[in-house]
């Protein structure tokens, strides 16, 4: 399991090893009331979580201001389609 708090903000982590049944822990990156799962959609809010893959990865976006640009990333290696539940808010 990855730890956010293991990380600083604005820098990207890269998971080589992910596999089905590990979850990524976020929780520590909450600034107020807990993050959301978004899926794919664009950031509407602070506070989201969303995904996208690029170049054959999945790169996990995290938004926790007003500006809807991602402040934080985690970036898997390969294509995983993610879940709310592949994570600890």
């Amino acid at each position: 399991m990855l730890s956010a708090d293991e990380t600083e903000l604005g820098e990207r982590d890269l998971v080589l090893d992910f596999a089905e049944g590990d979850r990524l822990a976020i929780e520590a990156l909450s600034l107020d009331s807990g993050l959301a799962f978004i899926g794919t959609a664009r950031f509407t809010d602070d506070e989201q979580v969303r995904v996208a893959h690029a170049g054959g990865n999945t790169i996990v976006q995290v938004n926790l201001d007003d500006d809807l640009a991602p402040d934080t990333a985690i970036e898997l290696v390969g294509i995983h389609r993610l879940t709310e539940a592949d994570f600890i808010f």
